[in-house]
């Protein structure tokens, strides 16, 4: 436990420091796989990209689990978790964490990301540095109501800016 809650405490310092120095980025534009979309677009689905500063994010699957072992969801509970790639199209390391740069809403709720769903879903989290040109793959989990409808999640560029990606998911 001392070990996880060391390893947030650096994912948050890095990504604290890293968006107070990081260069704000001019082309702001997403692109799906057969048509180019400006960040205007109200909202992206599956297997939609859209690029904020220096990020390319794409919500590549979401599936639903009642957990694995002793870490399962409460009752009338289930852990709803979306895989994402984060390509750094920057010549600079970026930083991302979950934790500080999205926000959930499970039917308009607002819900928290949650470790244990994350556990169940199992390939990383989106937490950690991407150097230039790489990507990174992982899981943004949280715990929703077994009869959830639309899980909406908004991805922020940095803490700084009020530019957001929002993906909409209906079940």
């Amino acid at each position: 436990m001392k070990k996880l809650l060391s390893v947030l405490l650096v994912i948050f310092l890095t990504a604290s420091i890293t968006a107070c120095t990081s260069n704000e980025g001019s082309a702001v534009e997403g692109k799906s796989a057969s048509t180019s979309q400006k960040v205007e677009k109200q909202s992206f689905g599956l297997n939609e990209a859209v690029t904020l500063k220096d990020l390319k994010i794409t919500a590549l699957k979401i599936e639903e689990s009642n957990g694995i072992e002793f870490l399962e969801a409460e009752d009338g509970k289930i852990f709803v978790g979306v895989n994402f790639e984060v390509e750094n199209m920057s010549e600079e390391t970026q930083s991302v964490s979950s934790l500080l740069q999205f926000d959930a809403y499970a039917d308009d709720t607002k819900c928290e990301y949650s470790f244990t769903a994350n556990v169940a879903f199992g390939d990383g989290t989106l937490d950690g540095e991407i150097a230039p040109g790489k990507k990174l793959v992982g899981w943004y989990a949280v715990e929703v109501s077994q009869d959830w409808k639309q899980l909406e999640l908004e991805f922020k560029a940095d803490l700084l800016s009020d530019k957001k990606a929002k993906f909409i998911f209906v079940k």
